[in-house]
């Protein structure tokens, strides 16, 4: 009789080794086999990953399990970001009360930006970065001492608009994957590896601190702040 590739799971469970929820993060990380992806393959990383989140909650399971199907089938980067690309939505309506509501899911690169915008406004209310500059530190200090809430705060336009400026990092390795020829990277804060085409576009439509990472997770170089150079506009009259 066929044993599935995710039985170790199961096992680990009822043995007290994983939680049921960390096993469950596992198992929808992992995803299922695909070209170039076979049961054995999985069947191997489920062992390695019972052995390394023993001591770790879901969300970190969930993690390593994303990082673990990415290591195994970096040929799939591209298309696993082409169809959360094409899940993300923004959806907003009036309500009755005048109130405008929304809902929205973005995929991990419009994600990062947002997540980076909410920063730079709640930032210090939340243990963000403190500043040294003049009209920085006043700027943050205004926000601490607002009355409003947090989430008021991140909600007023004139806030959210007014001042900020997106900027993320870009994590690349210095050599593709054993086995591959494909070069990948990440956004840092969001636990999925992107494709290429996603830095590339990343480096031409906003800032980006570039950050450049040995195989072995060793940081070979942190780069400034920098931004793509807008040709000017000519005008004629």
């Amino acid at each position: 009789m066929h044993t599935p590739w995710f039985a170790p799971l199961g096992t680990a469970v009822t043995d007290g080794t994983l939680s049921t929820e960390s096993a469950t993060a596992i198992r929808r990380g992992l995803g299922k086999p695909a070209i170039g992806v076979t049961e054995a393959m999985l069947a191997d990383a489920v062992v390695r990953l019972i052995a390394q989140c023993q001591s770790v909650n879901a969300d970190q399971a969930a993690k390593a399990a994303r990082q673990c199907r990415d290591s195994i089938d970096a040929a799939g980067v591209a298309s696993r970001a082409d169809a959360m690309r094409a899940r993300q939505y923004l959806r907003v309506w009036d309500k009755p009360d005048g109130m405008l509501h929304g809902t929205f899911e973005l995929d991990p690169e419009n994600g990062a930006y947002f997540k980076d915008f909410l920063l730079q406004i709640t930032g210090p209310r939340t243990g963000g970065p403190r500043f040294v500059e003049k009209g920085e530190k006043e700027r943050a200090q205004r926000i601490i001492d607002d009355p409003r809430s947090t989430d008021q705060i991140a909600a007023d336009p004139g806030t959210l608009f007014g001042r900020v400026r997106p900027s993320v990092k870009l994590v690349i390795t210095d050599e593709p994957a054993p086995g591959q020829s494909l070069r990948n990277g990440f956004i840092e804060g969001t636990p999925d590896a992107v494709p290429t085409t996603t830095i590339d576009r990343a480096i031409c439509n906003a800032a980006f601190i570039p950050v450049l990472f040995s195989r072995d997770g060793t940081v070979l170089d942190v780069g400034r702040e920098q931004r793509p150079v807008v040709e000017p506009v000519e005008t004629y009259s």
